[in-house]
């Protein structure tokens, strides 16, 4: 089952940690699930919106759904960080589709070629 698109909750009460959940193809709803145990950069959990740990372990997350696969993941997720995680805004919601996510990859797949 394929990830629609990914979307994060910025918390409603100060202190409490930030959400992202993904919207799947039929319709249902589920937290995403952080990987520590494939990355750790962050055991506190997701953040956006800057270029720091919490940043890295979404970007590490949505990657790892986007793809299935942890090699792939790692090879791409510090440059998607610094490209898309670190731009969205810190204190909002906000919402990624898999094409936006398929097209910020592509971006940084041709700079490298």
């Amino acid at each position: 089952m394929n990830t629609v698109k990914w979307v994060g909750l910025r918390p409603t009460v100060t202190g409490s940690p930030r959400h992202v959940v993904k919207h799947l193809e039929d319709g249902t709803v589920e937290k995403l699930p952080p990987c520590n145990d494939l990355v750790n950069h962050s055991p506190d959990g997701f953040s956006w919106g800057y270029a720091g740990s919490g940043p890295a372990q979404l970007s590490f997350a949505i990657l790892f759904d986007f793809y299935k696969d942890a090699d792939k993941a790692r090879m791409w997720y510090q440059k998607f960080k610094f490209k898309v995680i670190s731009q969205l805004l810190e204190r909002g919601g906000w919402v990624l589709t898999r094409e936006e996510v398929e097209a910020a990859l592509a971006g940084l797949k041709n700079c490298i070629e």
